[in-house]
């Protein structure tokens, strides 16, 4: 049985413990907030993830509003820091060191977040949880979903496993701020699913096509093998368990024969004839746009993400590749042969430089623009097509970053 108890800003998602004969809770704690107009809104990254990680058994809390107060602050149920949960899930503006939130814009003691250092009251204004300050060694995972919160060999990510915490995940790439909810959702969703590691999520997670695939590039420090879910479900009717578990039957493809594939030097000649002879006898590669990302240690994310004239869709296919071979094979496949019918011309430069100044004009005053970078992008679902402008930029007098997408329709 799940209980759900909701305020403006803050929520906790119950669910017994009893299921696992246990006698005292596990809890999780899922930060976000809505950054105000002209921003973005990682608030239902937190309700989300708060609801999925009660479905695995914890005691789970959301604020989509935080103070430095509530970061610092203890559980109150176990007069514990916040800080030092079993769980805990951050989705915010961020750069290598910190992370940061302010609720609308409205200042003062909503300027709070997290750093790799120790409780810290900037000169900037926010106001610090410091993951040094707290013992570290009661966490099983942290997530910190940002802007490169794993980027280089010193990081908030990495940080948080060095001083105690079993599992941390964080990014390495700035990333767009939709394509990294649509990813989180999956991500917590898959802990729902039964006995799920941390490695089964971020796989799961990358194995759909996003409109910035650098979301794919999450970076697991400490133990990914680490199991979350604390019970699992044995009505196979819990609507959670039976979404996530079709899902992976209905596209994943595990091959009865091993599939080489060399991460440093690759060869995409035999993953293509494999899935030509056994996934899709239609399969043509020159319709496909073929990229990697490495992850390091022979583990790789191949997508091939199908072309209309010279758009990009949401189909394709996501191989998973480890030690150096395939491992799993994910078909996304959606019909396109109405959109091929009728291609749309190349997006003019005229275009491209209106889509981008449209774009700058989205950003608040106080954001400085980094870098501008753009795609052609068919939506098959609504049939139109769009150059998308992905537009990076930093919080004036702060390291703070952030992403977002400009879906300029040009037909």
């Amino acid at each position: 049985m799940k209980k759900a108890i909701t305020s403006f800003v803050l929520g906790a998602s119950l669910l017994a413990a009893t299921a696992t004969g246990a006698s005292a809770y596990q809890y999780a704690y899922s930060i976000g907030t809505d950054y105000g107009l002209f921003d973005i809104d990682t608030s239902g990254d937190a309700t989300t993830a708060s609801n999925n990680f009660a479905s695995a058994g914890y005691k789970s809390y959301y604020n989509t509003a935080p103070t430095v107060t509530y970061m610092r602050g203890n559980n109150p149920d176990t007069g514990t820091p916040r800080m030092e949960s079993e769980i805990l899930f951050f989705s915010a503006h961020a750069n290598y060191d910190n992370m940061a939130w302010n609720y609308k814009g409205n200042d003062g003691s909503y300027m709070t977040g997290v750093y790799m250092g120790y409780n810290l009251d900037s000169t900037t204004g926010y106001k610090y949880a410091g993951i040094q300050s707290y013992d570290m060694n009661s966490v099983k995972l942290i997530t910190f979903a940002g802007c490169k919160t794993a980027l280089g060999t010193s990081n908030i990510t990495k940080t948080a496993v060095d001083e105690g915490a079993n599992t941390a995940v964080g990014w390495p790439d700035s990333i767009e701020a939709g394509s990294h909810t649509s990813w989180l959702a999956r991500y917590t969703g898959k802990f729902v699913s039964g006995v799920t590691t941390v490695k089964n999520a971020v796989d799961y997670a990358n194995s759909f096509t996003y409109s910035d695939n650098l979301v794919k590039n999450a970076k697991i420090y400490g133990n990914s093998s680490q199991i979350i879910p604390i019970i699992y479900a044995k009505d196979s009717s819990t609507a959670e368990l039976s979404e996530v578990a079709l899902d992976e039957a209905k596209r994943k493809h595990v091959p009865e024969t091993a599939i080489q594939f060399d991460t440093v030097s690759p060869q995409y000649d035999e993953l293509l004839s494999y899935i030509a002879a056994n996934i899709d006898k239609s399969f043509h590669a020159e319709d496909y746009q073929i990229s990697m990302i490495d992850q390091g240690t022979g583990s790789a994310v191949v997508d091939l993400v199908e072309t209309v004239g010279e758009f990009t869709t949401t189909s394709g296919f996501v191989a998973l590749v480890e030690n150096n071979q395939v491992k799993a094979i994910y078909n996304n496949k959606i019909d396109t042969k109405p959109a091929k019918a009728k291609i749309a011309e190349k997006v003019s430069e005229l275009q491209i430089s209106d889509a981008k100044k449209l774009a700058k004009k989205q950003l608040k005053a106080n954001y400085k623009e980094l870098a501008q970078t753009g795609k052609q992008v068919l939506d098959l679902e609504k049939g139109k097509y769009y150059y998308v402008v992905f537009t990076e930029y930093q919080i004036d007098g702060t390291n703070l970053l952030g992403k977002e997408a400009y879906y300029y329709e040009v037909q």
